[in-house]
């Protein structure tokens, strides 16, 4: 039978009907699917439901922990970098966030690309109002920066002085430095740099330093820290120092000190130099801490002494690798008299306990000694465990014990681990009779009891150590006062963290 047009609509309007319903199926499961890879989006990625501000709040918090130096440019592995490459999200949020683009380290070299200045520019633009740090380092020998790259970082800096709050430059000469500071160039104000840190050598043959005007003190209003390596920024330079708190850097001359009458921390690091005497004393009155790392040798140290007074001062840390010589403690009784310090923590190296007793008055709460020999050991804990009169107050001992060949060249032989087991543990437990008995008769001044004691080894790398295994009874003292809640702990640094080497749990 001839199909006629009628049939055929109808049958055409089937059709039609069926893939309307199938399209409209069709729909419907892409509606589905979308919904559905939503929700596994976000089991799979819950931070990416998270709102802006708390996603920018944990980019901080990883921020912050991450090691230094952050910031380097042409690494993509520092941070923030590594949050730009997650997802567009996550870029989006980084870029905007202007906490994470505060500091950067270059490394001046001659390959650097050509517009890594604007590169630099482009990134402290994204901190916004916030101020900034820049860390410079230099190239040396054959991938040096040229002048091209020198003036590029002037014109970084004369863009980024208004918001330049710590500035380092290191391995830079000074004819390099001669392009950012030349006297044709215009004139800038940093006003809120607060941290300075140069470390360009000295140049041979020549004793005073070029002079420089770029940090000059009526440029850098807010200069509170200041640290020279080597050393490398002429005093003269900065015309006034009366503001700076914090000093880091080589020992020079004895009249620097009176040019800061505001120090409160100074780290002074000195190889064969020597201390010069003072032609007058002279009174550091707000110097709350003082570090010295003297290098083979105690520098005349005592000429410091013999001069200095700080009525301030809370902590004093001399960090060598030899015993301090005996003119430096014959000083340091006219220097406490003198000074009448409130001091709080000592770290230093002695032959013998006599030599601690110019300090042992004062109100000493941490003592530090380091590179003991086991003659010293045995003789400290004896006084420590019977002395009424030895650092009254002392609430924590900490030793250092370093193990290296110039050491043993010297003739010098560190104490060794049993040494501490076999006497610290009876001494400090007398010790601690001691400050109850104190306690019980109600005595003004009483005797603390030491709520930790440490000792800290580090060796030589590729020297031999040695093992040891100690007895329960051994251990039975130091075990005890573990059980009362003092600190004890016996470490050793390996690969740059500090390894427990006994259990005394």
């Amino acid at each position: 039978m001839p199909l006629t047009g009628d049939v055929l609509r109808n049958e055409l309007l089937a059709l039609e009907n069926t893939l309307a319903e199938q399209l409209q199926v069709v729909a419907s499961t892409k509606t589905r699917i979308t919904a559905l890879q939503h929700r596994l989006d976000t089991l799979k990625y819950p931070v990416l439901t998270l709102p802006v501000e708390i996603t920018a709040l944990i980019f901080m918090a990883y921020h912050r922990d991450q090691p230094q130096p952050l910031g380097q440019m042409g690494d993509p592995t520092t941070s923030p970098l590594p949050l730009t490459r997650v997802c567009r999200s996550w870029r989006e949020i980084a870029l905007r966030t202007p906490e994470l683009w505060t500091v950067v380290c270059v490394v001046l070299r001659a390959s650097l690309p050509r517009d890594w200045d604007q590169q630099l520019i482009d990134w402290f633009a994204r901190s916004g109002a916030l101020d900034v740090s820049l860390r410079v380092y230099c190239s040396t020998e054959d991938n040096s920066p040229d002048e091209r790259q020198l003036r590029a970082l002037r014109g970084v800096l004369e863009t980024i002085a208004p918001k330049l709050r710590e500035f380092t430059v290191s391995g830079m000469t000074w004819t390099q430095f001669g392009y950012l500071d030349a006297a044709e160039l215009p004139v800038l104000h940093f006003p809120v740099l607060g941290f300075l840190h140069f470390d360009l050598p000295r140049l041979p043959g020549v004793e005073e330093l070029p002079h420089s005007s770029l940090f000059e003190r009526n440029r850098c209003p807010a200069l509170r820290e200041i640290t020279l390596g080597r050393p490398s920024l002429p005093f003269q330079a900065l015309q006034d120092w009366s503001q700076i708190t914090k000093y880091t850097g080589d020992y020079l001359s004895p009249s620097w000190w009176q040019d800061m009458p505001a120090l409160e921390h100074c780290h002074l690091t000195t190889s064969e130099m020597l201390f010069k005497r003072p032609s007058l004393p002279f009174r550091q009155a707000r110097l709350r801490r003082l570090e010295l790392w003297l290098q083979f040798t105690d520098c005349n140290l005592s000429n410091l002494f013999s001069a200095a007074s700080f009525p301030a001062l809370e902590s004093l840390d001399i960090d060598s690798w030899a015993a301090l010589s005996s003119e430096f403690f014959t000083e340091t009784g006219g220097f406490m008299e003198r000074s009448n310090p409130p001091l709080r923590s000592l770290a230093l190296c002695v032959k013998n306990t006599a030599a601690l007793r110019g300090f042992s008055h004062s109100g000493v709460e941490t003592l530090v000694l380091m590179q003991s020999s086991p003659a010293f050991v045995r003789a400290f804990f004896l006084t420590l465990g019977s002395d009424t009169n030895f650092f009254r107050g002392l609430q924590n001992v900490v030793f250092r014990i370093t193990y290296w060949d110039d050491i043993y060249r010297r003739g010098q032989v560190p104490a060794s681990l049993p040494v501490f087991i076999w006497h610290a543990g009876n001494a400090i437990a007398a010790r601690n009779r001691l400050a109850s008995e104190d306690a019980a008769r109600g005595v003004a001044n009483p005797i603390q009891p030491l709520a930790s004691f440490k000792v800290a080894f580090r060796y030589q790398e590729g020297l031999e150590t040695q093992e040891y295994i100690f007895s329960e009874n051994e251990l039975r003292a130091l075990r005890s006062l573990k059980a009362v809640g003092m600190d004890i702990c016996f470490t050793r640094a390996e690969e740059g963290a500090e390894k427990r080497i006994i259990d005394l749990d």
